[in-house]
């Protein structure tokens, strides 16, 4: 059995999203310390119960300062990035930490994300599986191209090439 926590980043009353962040990456820490084989990272926006708007660059951090212990993202929002720029930075954070690092991905919720980042509701309701589909061909193929609905572009190569990136498990929620 493997054993992970869960970190949320929360800024709780009185408390400033600097120190919120830091005792997050201390959670980190100390999981690893403590034996636990993995953290699992949030990512909320405009709001400060989780002051962690970007899970794939807090396990950019996590992954520098541990050793051992598998960091993922629980979740990355699919629907408010590109999802070639996600595994892009997937692919990139895999291969520099030795195969530390899962990808986890949802659709979100808030619809403020929805308006603020210029997704809409049908990227939430309708554009997931394009998202989810594109996503999982850039991490399975050399090279991809698009003709979906919201993402349309030629043929490109893979780089860098995640190679067994999916041979651990790709995480969704919705």
């Amino acid at each position: 059995m493997r054993v992970g926590t869960f970190v949320l980043a929360a800024q709780f009353p009185g408390q400033g999203r600097g120190e919120a962040l830091h005792r997050a990456v201390r959670t980190a820490e100390v999981a690893e310390e403590s034996g636990l084989d993995g953290v699992w990272l949030a990512e909320h926006h405009f709001v400060p119960y989780g002051v962690c708007p970007s899970a794939v660059t807090l396990a950019a951090v996590l992954l520098g300062r541990t050793r051992r212990i598998r960091v993922g993202t629980a979740v990355s929002v699919l629907p408010n990035v590109h999802p070639v720029a996600l595994g892009e930075q997937a692919a990139l954070l895999h291969i520099t930490s030795g195969g530390r690092f899962s990808l986890g991905v949802g659709r979100g919720g808030p619809w403020i994300d929805l308006e603020v980042f210029g997704s809409g509701l049908a990227a939430y309701e309708s554009g997931f599986p394009e998202s989810l589909d594109l996503l999982l061909r850039w991490l399975r193929e050399p090279s991809v191209g698009a003709a979906g609905e919201r993402y349309r572009f030629r043929e490109v190569a893979v780089v860098p090439r995640p190679a067994d990136l999916l041979d651990s498990p790709l995480r969704s929620a919705a």
